[in-house]
């Protein structure tokens, strides 16, 4: 008699461990994707002013020592070189 009421308090206590864990599980899976979501927007706001502030530069660099006819090439050639840490 005694065994079953013990297998039966093992049995109900590993039940509610099982769903502690897989309510924490959940929260912190939640909770990690909107934080990740949050950081990559932010980093990749911060890159497109980068690379917007580079190529306005640029533009105004080859309109002034070239003129607004060679300017589009030679904008789209040096776009192709800028690295990842100018951006």
């Amino acid at each position: 008699m005694k065994s079953n009421i013990a297998w039966k308090l093992a049995f109900y206590f590993t039940i509610v461990l099982v769903l502690f864990s897989l309510g924490m599980g959940i929260t912190f899976t939640h909770f990690f994707r909107e934080h990740t979501l949050e950081n990559r927007s932010r980093e990749m706001h911060d890159r497109a002013v980068k690379i917007a502030s580079i190529i306005g530069d640029n533009m105004s660099f080859f309109q002034n020592r070239y003129g607004a006819a060679l300017f589009s090439s030679r904008l789209i050639r040096s776009l192709n070189d800028v690295d990842m840490e100018y951006v």
